[in-house]
């Protein structure tokens, strides 16, 4: 089974460009299977290496070593057009400057890099503004995989719904059970799917984690990183975790922004008309891949029973919300007096997006979402979105939108492609 990733055609508009294209993501996110696609696909002269191959680091010491390569078994010269793809470019002696190296001396060479994390860099001094264009790859998303799994085009409609209700239901709880890693999603077996997730969570501390930065106490992290997996969509107060984890605040906020750099998790602000204010408020945490997150509380089979599907569901919505949306763009509301609306998107400075999850057989429209409508009306235009578990209605004010159904919906509304 092949799942089309959506990112390629984004990353395809670019390869005309002199930018060099960085491709980032989370370790086993499918980076190098998209490398590979698009490096099939191309017609011009191109060379593709993996960095971390120990010949390859033993012939290519500095950029002169790689060119003179390129010239001896691959035909580069300086005045035609060139792909050159480095998988896994951190492992190059000083990455960034290496490729800026590059970038800088050939100008028909075009390089198109993928790494894992910021951590990779980070010790790295040399930029690349201006000289280059990154893009993210994420887990397979539930518009990548519904339509393959289904073998039909998604219809945004209620009646579309009904007639496939249980075969989404059906893929649906499986996506959010076990999430959209390639290697998971398209295992069969239950046991090896687990076996995955479980190694993945200790290679991501060891090569990550470890090798990477410098954590004093692995087992406070191990127990931060549970923790955060057990309250997604709850605000999340850092000296509350300092207390919890005998840790201290800046550690626990530098342990954060590892998480939030290997793409384990989000943060979210609130929504506030006073930025300023915004900044000072505690974010809520969603996590990236919901198979990661479910393997570390050891929920993965047990999601559609389970007492917290809620929140599953509302982290389900942030990852679909994130496919489309800059992360800066997406808000939570809440009020001092407790009153809180899952999402608030800004779609642009005068227009909102709500969306509330309720994901129960009868939604209810919450106090809170109606009380923001009345209090806003004059100042933003509002479109507001229930999120439900299977009621599906567009012919209101508010719309009520099955979660599976989701990100067809907002792309039509929005009329994204």
């Amino acid at each position: 089974m092949k799942i089309k990733r959506r990112l390629k055609n984004d990353i395809v508009k670019w390869l005309d460009r002199p930018e060099i294209i960085i491709l980032r993501g989370a370790r086993r996110v499918g980076k190098t299977t998209l490398m590979r696609e698009i490096y099939d696909e191309i017609s011009y002269a191109k060379a593709f290496f993996t960095c971390d191959d120990i010949d390859f680091l033993n012939r290519v010491e500095s950029p002169d070593d790689l060119i003179y390569i390129l010239k001896r078994e691959y035909g580069f010269n300086d005045s035609d057009r060139f792909f050159l793809f480095l998988d896994e470019f951190h492992y190059l002696p000083y990455a960034t400057r290496f490729i800026k190296n590059l970038f800088d001396r050939y100008p028909r060479l075009k390089i198109f890099v993928s790494g894992s994390s910021a951590l990779e860099v980070i010790k790295e001094s040399e930029p690349l503004t201006g000289r280059s264009v990154e893009f993210l790859l994420f887990p397979f998303s539930f518009d990548e995989i519904l339509p393959t799994m289904l073998n039909s085009e998604i219809d945004p409609d209620p009646m579309f719904f009904k007639i496939y209700k249980n075969d989404i239901e059906r893929i649906f709880y499986e996506y959010i059970g076990f999430g959209g890693f390639p290697e998971v999603f398209l295992e069969e077996n239950e046991e090896i799917r687990l076996r995955w997730l479980a190694e993945y969570i200790q290679r991501y501390i060891e090569k990550d984690i470890i090798h990477f930065t410098r954590i004093d106490n692995f087992q406070a992290f191990n127990n931060l990183l549970r923790l955060l997996a057990a309250q997604i969509g709850n605000v999340v107060v850092y000296s509350e975790l300092s207390n919890t984890l005998a840790l201290s605040y800046p550690t626990v906020t530098r342990y954060i922004n590892l998480l939030q750099s290997t793409f384990v998790v989000d943060r979210v602000k609130p929504f506030a008309s006073n930025p300023r204010s915004e900044l000072t408020k505690s974010p809520k945490i969603y996590f990236i891949d919901l198979g990661i997150r479910n393997r570390i509380l050891g929920i993965n089979q047990t999601v559609k029973l389970h007492p917290d599907i809620g929140t599953l569901v509302e982290n389900f919505v942030y990852l679909t919300l994130r496919q489309i949306f800059e992360p800066d763009k997406i808000h939570f509301y809440r009020t001092l007096s407790g009153a809180e609306i899952d999402f608030i998107v800004e779609l642009s400075y005068k227009k909102l997006l709500l969306l509330e999850v309720k994901y129960r057989p009868v939604p209810k429209i919450t106090r809170s979402l109606r009380n923001f409508l009345k209090k806003y009306e004059n100042k933003f235009e509002i479109q507001p979105i229930l999120v439900t578990r299977d009621s599906y209605s567009k012919n209101t004010d508010i719309l009520q939108i099955p979660a599976s159904m989701l990100i067809f919906e907002l792309k039509s509304l929005l009329e994204v492609k």
